[in-house]
């Protein structure tokens, strides 16, 4: 108890015996869209939440079908993985600052710094 899904996820996927029934693509398949929706490191839209979606489902089959045994980690996962939110029409977009930005916005803080910094030290001298 207490494991974030990813954490979970990889579990799963690098064990030495991995549930019957589980391949390791469909546990690929949520690491990846996991990460493209939590970090957006891709385009994750309504196709790939539904793909998203349906994995999951998948997953939790096997699970729950193996819930007669005395793992609750894996039940408590399943019970999770069932009670999803309802699907979304919009597409989630990720956008990225471009480097000529985010350098501005550094430097435009270095500048509030100095000029506190100097504000500091000429009221230090009066």
């Amino acid at each position: 108890m207490g494991k974030n899904f990813r954490s979970y996820l990889l579990d799963l996927r690098n064990t030495s015996t991995p549930f019957k029934g589980v391949r390791k693509a469909l546990i690929d398949t949520l690491l990846d869209g996991y990460e493209t929706a939590r970090y957006g490191t891709g385009v994750f839209g309504q196709s790939e939440y539904l793909r998203y979606q349906e994995a999951l489902s998948e997953l939790a089959t096997v699970v729950k079908a193996r819930s007669g045994s005395s793992q609750r980690q894996h039940q408590s996962a399943a019970k999770d993985l069932t009670q999803s939110p309802e699907v979304s029409p919009t597409t989630i977009q990720v956008t990225y600052l471009p480097s000529s930005q985010k350098s501005k916005r550094a430097k435009h803080f270095l500048e509030l710094k100095s000029f506190k910094d100097n504000y500091n030290t000429l009221e230090s001298t009066l």
